[in-house]
């Protein structure tokens, strides 16, 4: 099962304290990152679902048709923990309760997500954004894994992902890159890493 506590690591102390509040999905090969007001975001990943599983071999209104399963399925789905109110809130956009999810319709997992400057140039302010590259995203429910392990890709269970996203942290929207992507999928723990400036026309 996915656990849904979370602990917070005291580096002075060393010493772990589990948190009261739960997340509002647990997740796992999702990604984590540090935004500008402290608090922290987590971006898609894998969650447990219940989905209703159609059996074409058996005719329609005979017993064992449809049933209920649990699968593992990618989410578009975020969420942020606040660290000053200790507690986990889905994104949503500015000032509403509407859900901030990824462009991916599915979701993604596995992916890496790294820290560019904004049109200021100076990384590590406000106005950064974030670039989500790589994972994966699992088929509809019925098709989706129905356990944790890893190579869902090469199970036919999931498909790679070639598409870059940047996210707002300003607007917590997920823009989609229209005219860039990967040459092939990135899995298996693929990493970002920002270069730095290295012409006179970029930023990063």
């Amino acid at each position: 099962s996915l656990y849904e506590q979370a602990e917070v690591f005291d580096p002075e102390l060393r010493t772990f304290e589990s948190l009261e509040e739960k997340m509002v999905d647990p997740r796992f090969r999702h990604t984590s990152v540090q935004l500008s007001d402290g608090s922290i975001l987590f971006i898609g990943g894998q969650i447990a679902a219940t989905v209703t599983i159609i059996d074409d071999r058996i005719p329609e209104g005979f017993p064992g048709r449809e049933r209920q399963e649990t699968r593992v399925i990618t989410t578009p789905f975020c969420e942020v923990f606040s660290p000053k109110e200790n507690k986990f809130a889905r994104l949503t956009f500015p000032d509403t309760d509407r859900p901030s999810k990824l462009n991916t319709p599915r979701g993604r997992a596995d992916h890496a997500t790294g820290r560019l400057s904004g049109a200021d140039g100076v990384l590590g302010n406000s106005d950064d954004v974030f670039l989500v590259a790589g994972g994966f995203q699992s088929f509809s429910g019925q098709f989706a894994p129905d356990n944790k392990f890893a190579y869902n890709v090469a199970r036919g269970l999931a498909v790679g992902s070639q598409s870059f996203e940047f996210f707002d942290p300003i607007t917590r929207s997920f823009t989609q890159v229209s005219n860039a992507s990967l040459d092939s999928p990135k899995l298996n723990t693929p990493y970002v890493l920002n270069a730095g400036q290295f012409n006179d026309l970029t930023i990063d």
